[in-house]
């Protein structure tokens, strides 16, 4: 099985983070607290990236919405801006694809094409800087689980 690129992660610092995942299939694992810890690079392709964040999801934000969307796959999000949420249970799995571009009055790009996404849980806020690119993905679901998976290194800070 070919091992997909590094997760590569820079805390608020711009200090870079790497460490190489455990594999099942196309899944990337990682790590709770390392995940809360820092911000997770992954590419979003047209077919889309499961986001599996093991928690039930409180709030979900993006920072430029032109051409990255997302949606719950195992329960309901709710506007935040509406108090009337349907009796359902909150996702703990997001559905994120690249479309096509929208434009929107007064969003400027960011300066590197990528976006933020913060996904907010009891555990905490998950940042995933997000890039969307072409072609078939390398991994097509992100795995964050509350012990390091057999095989994952300790990360190596610089």
């Amino acid at each position: 099985m070919k091992i997909p690129a590094t997760i590569a992660a820079c805390a608020a610092s711009i200090a870079c983070v790497s460490a190489a995942p455990a594999m099942a299939a196309d899944t990337l694992n990682v790590p709770q607290a390392f995940a809360l810890q820092r911000v997770i690079k992954v590419d979003v392709t047209q077919l889309g990236l499961v986001l599996d964040l093991g928690s039930p999801i409180d709030s979900v934000n993006l920072s430029h919405m032109n051409n990255v969307v997302f949606t719950g796959l195992d329960g309901v999000l709710c506007d935040a801006k509406t108090t009337e949420c349907p009796d359902a249970p909150r996702p703990t799995k997001l559905l994120v694809r690249k479309i096509p571009p929208i434009k929107f009055k007064d969003q400027l790009p960011s300066s590197d094409g990528t976006r933020m996404l913060f996904v907010s849980t009891k555990q905490g806020v998950y940042r995933f800087r997000l890039k969307p690119v072409s072609g078939s993905p390398t991994y097509t679901k992100v795995l964050i689980q509350s012990e390091f998976p057999a095989g994952f290194p300790a990360p190596i800070t610089r």
